[in-house]
């Protein structure tokens, strides 16, 4: 593949070329972005900021780590020296737990020491800056992989690992040895076919050097694609609902009509006897006889 003029992935020509590269090289891809679009560019930011949030996010909600990261901002804790400078009670108050706040003081402490050189960051190959990286506690391949493609714009970085790069490749690829169970249906169906880890990263080789690439194809895919099952379902509910209302409406009215039916006959009925009295004493007494005597 031709990939010189391919630089930084957080640029939106640059990462739509690479794109068009991968999707030439299977046939599956071109489906998924004809079914799904391209992906938006991503840029995180980079330096301890960026690390920092990464810290912060982990296993926690979107909006719960926004609620975190906006204590971070407000008490300037996005600077290593003054994370540093701050008190347990302080760091409480922001919302980090005792990991999160242990993972965060080493990561400032290799900072301010020297032991971390993001400029020196930029100019190594990936495997060396994830190397560096996992080195402090907290960071993992996962989180330094995030950091290399979208912080630093890295072309071949490939989080196989990820549940969503996961999922995205069980719409592109199909685990032969793991045929999908019929009674299967959305997100479970596609769960059932992702390949593991071990074999999307054999399933992703053909595409170096610019696997960063196939990964945002892949996780643009599985987010579209969640957001389409979830209409799906509303809308699929919403017609439930409406078919019950309609029914619950047919009920009632049915209800009214017999109701109605009832009313009019009784009303007949004692027009009639009013009309023919000696046709009413009559029926009366055939009522009568047929009563069964007491006991």
């Amino acid at each position: 593949m031709q990939t010189d003029t391919i630089h930084d992935l957080r640029q939106p020509d640059d990462l739509n070329r690479a794109i068009d590269l991968v999707a030439a090289q299977h046939d599956g891809i071109k489906q998924l972005i004809l079914a799904h679009g391209y992906p938006e560019s991503r840029h995180a930011p980079s330096g301890y900021e960026g690390l920092l949030r990464s810290i912060v996010g982990q296993q926690i909600s979107v909006l719960a780590a926004q609620s975190i990261w906006s204590r971070v901002l407000a008490t300037d804790a996005h600077d290593p020296h003054r994370f540093l400078a701050l008190t347990e009670d302080q760091i409480k108050t922001i919302g980090l737990s005792r990991a999160k706040a242990k993972y965060a003081t080493a990561l400032a402490e290799a900072v301010v020491s020297g032991m971390l050189d993001f400029a020196a960051l930029d100019h190594q190959p990936e495997a060396a800056v994830i190397e560096q990286l996992t080195a402090i506690p907290g960071i993992g391949v996962w989180s330094a992989e995030i950091y290399c493609l979208f912080a630093l714009g890295r072309q071949d970085v490939f989080p196989a690992g990820d549940l969503g790069v996961r999922y995205g490749a069980g719409l592109l690829f199909r685990n032969p040895d793991n045929t999908p169970d019929p009674t299967l249906t959305g997100l479970q169906a596609i769960a059932a076919s992702a390949p593991s880890t071990k074999e999307l990263i054999g399933l992703a080789e053909p595409f170096r050097p610019i696997r960063g690439a196939l990964a945002m194809v892949l996780w643009h895919a599985i987010n579209t694609e969640k957001e389409r099952l979830k209409s799906e379902a509303e809308s699929q509910k919403a017609e439930a609902a409406r078919l019950k209302k309609e029914a619950a409406a047919a009920s009632k009215a049915a209800k009214a009509a017999k109701a109605n039916q009832e009313t009019k006959a009784g009303k007949k009925t004692k027009a009639d006897e009013a009309s023919n009295p000696a046709k009413a004493t009559k029926a009366n007494k055939a009522t009568k006889t047929t009563k069964k005597p007491k006991t």
